[in-house]
């Protein structure tokens, strides 16, 4: 496999998933970058290179989409993905995905190589370049 040697940001306010993740992507060709909430994302993003966000749909004070559509309009270039847990809301979470162009949705839960495989898809498709945020 080729390296990938690209940052991923993922944007979750559950601190257990991002322990988990951790330990199970330690061995993956990308670096892991968290944060808790859009707000400390938005200044993840201002002051380091990443390729590709991932977030959570369901975020106090803004939802996933939200901060993504937001992220698309900033940082045209980057690769997003949107993780959704609510399985009944999942087919509007898509259509509202698609509509504000977020690459990828992923239900959760999924397990950390699933995630890492949809990542790595993202990134061996050609559809992540490397964007300095700064």
């Amino acid at each position: 496999m080729p390296q990938l040697e690209r940052t991923v940001l993922i944007v979750d306010d559950d601190p257990a998933l991002f322990r988990g993740l951790g330990r199970s992507l330690a061995d993956e060709d990308f670096t892991i970058v968290t944060a808790v909430s859009a707000a400390e994302a938005a200044a993840v993003l201002r002051r380091n290179t990443v390729d590709v966000v991932v977030c959570d749909q369901r975020m106090p004070g803004l939802t996933g989409i939200d901060f993504l559509a937001d992220v698309r309009r900033k940082y045209p270039h980057l690769t997003t993905m949107l993780l959704s847990g609510y399985v009944s809301g999942l087919p509007v979470a898509m259509q509202a995905a698609r509509q504000v162009g977020i690459h990828t949705v992923l239900s959760k839960p999924c397990s950390a190589a699933e995630l890492a495989r949809a990542i790595r898809q993202l990134i061996l498709d050609g559809a992540v370049a490397s964007v300095d945020c700064r």
